[in-house]
């Protein structure tokens, strides 16, 4: 089993005084001096990229791939607390309604002023599909929601059932995303 995440993005990467046009990592990088996300020996700086693999008893049960720069952890969470809390199978599980918070730094503006570089503190965007009752609450409770027309993030996910051996997979169409199995 696999997941991968393939990410360069160079349609909108422009290139630097040096002529060389770099990928989406690399943008990600910090040398700000004392900066949490200094590209340094002994760190691993923070990146978007998070392929996941679940194992059971050692054997693969799920891969999920996500694109979606900042997105990505949020919506891997999202798909895998689907399945592991809701039983839910891969196309249920990437096709349910989804959130994404603007509660940290944006990956790929990496401003030395920490502050200035948040994407939206105290932000929750939801799918349309989260009902206004949902909604309501949650800005009770806070939150600044808003509602994304389209998908958050574009994620695929692979289940392999132990028991019966089947292979069950699945991409957000929305996102225009698809997953496929070979046995």
């Amino acid at each position: 089993m696999v997941a991968a995440t393939p990410s360069a993005n160079l349609l909108s990467n422009r290139p630097g005084p040096s002529g060389v046009t770099q990928g989406n990592r690399v943008r990600s990088l910090n040398t700000t001096p004392g900066h949490p996300n200094r590209v340094e020996a002994g760190k691993r700086p923070r990146i978007t990229l998070t392929p996941t693999l679940v194992t059971k008893d050692g054997k693969p049960v799920l891969a999920i791939s996500v694109a979606g720069g900042d997105l990505q952890d949020q919506t891997t969470l999202n798909v895998l607390l689907g399945h592991i809390e809701f039983g839910m199978l891969p196309e249920a599980a990437v096709t349910a309604p989804r959130f994404s918070t603007g509660h940290h730094q944006g990956s790929f503006d990496p401003n030395p002023d920490r502050e200035a570089a948040f994407v939206g503190a105290g932000t929750l965007r939801v799918n349309e599909g989260v009902s206004d009752e949902v909604r309501k609450e949650l800005a009770e409770r806070g939150h600044k929601v808003s509602v994304a027309t389209g998908p958050i993030a574009r994620p695929v996910m692979i289940y392999i059932d132990q028991r019966t051996g089947t292979i069950h997979a699945a991409g957000d169409p929305k996102a225009r995303r698809h997953a496929a199995a070979l046995d």
